[in-house]
């Protein structure tokens, strides 16, 4: 039997995603999981005005998380075709997108990096280990949140492994997981009005976001990761072999090597 020692404190963890509609400039910024959307947060959120909604990052922007989650089904990693589904305005097929992409294997990665960061603390800070946690999984995932998220179920019963955590069935309902195109796709297609940013390039695009934004503004590096063990040298044959193709379409559609 697990020990119930979820203390209050163990862990409070601060989400950095964000989503924009920017009525005021006529742009829709989709924020896709691991793709460094936090550094763009910061520089554009000044500029935003009173009738732009951003969901996510600021602590009032988590509170309508919530609500437009609730209420609309509208939340913070809302692909673009879920943005304009719910949202029913004629006018967004008018507005600019905009959104960054990053290597699929680096961002699978860094989805391994941020999972084991929440989880290997909440171990450290409860004394309960991962095989503990993996051993009665069905009652341990009650006992903090994150465990149930489907990728803190594969980090669970991988054990902390990274090239069983790929293995893993749960990764299938992990939206983190679905490639980059089919959160920006309309249809079968990229919308001729959307332009991409590599996270590889982001840097050097300050004049991007500034025909975005109106402002030129410094793009930072936030969320900087070290990668540690989960490195692309720590993949296993089978575990790139698996990635190239759930990610292919990605590697085609954004010119990845």
């Amino acid at each position: 039997m697990l020990r119930l020692a979820n203390k209050p404190n163990a862990l409070q963890q601060v989400s950095t995603a964000i989503m924009i509609i920017c009525n005021s400039r006529e742009y829709i910024f989709i924020h896709l999981h691991k793709t460094g959307g936090s550094s763009l947060e910061i520089a554009v959120e000044p500029t935003l005005k009173w009738n732009d909604l951003l969901l996510g990052s600021t602590p009032i922007g988590e509170e309508l998380d919530k609500y437009y989650l609730k209420k609309f089904k509208l939340h913070k990693h809302s692909s673009l075709s879920e943005v304009l589904a719910t949202c029913e305005n004629p006018n967004f097929h008018n507005y600019r997108y905009l959104s960054i992409v990053r290597h699929p294997l680096e961002r699978a990665l860094s989805l391994f990096r941020f999972i084991s960061g929440i989880i290997d603390k909440y171990s450290i800070n409860t004394g309960l280990t991962l095989p503990e946690l993996s051993q009665d999984y069905d009652n341990s995932k009650h006992l903090f949140w994150p465990l149930q998220w489907p990728a803190g179920e594969a980090y669970i019963k991988a054990t902390g492994d990274l090239n069983e955590f790929f293995k893993q069935d749960a990764l299938k309902r992990e939206r983190a997981m679905k490639t980059q195109y089919s959160q920006l796709a309309l249809g079968s297609n990229l919308p001729e009005q959307l332009r991409i940013i590599k996270l590889e390039e982001l840097a050097s695009c300050k004049n991007v976001i500034s025909d975005y934004t109106g402002k030129t503004l410094a793009i930072p590096h936030e969320n900087k990761s070290s990668p540690g063990k989960a490195c692309i040298e720590s993949l296993s044959e089978h575990s790139l072999g698996h990635l190239r193709e759930i990610f292919a379409e990605d590697y085609l559609a954004f010119n990845y090597a």
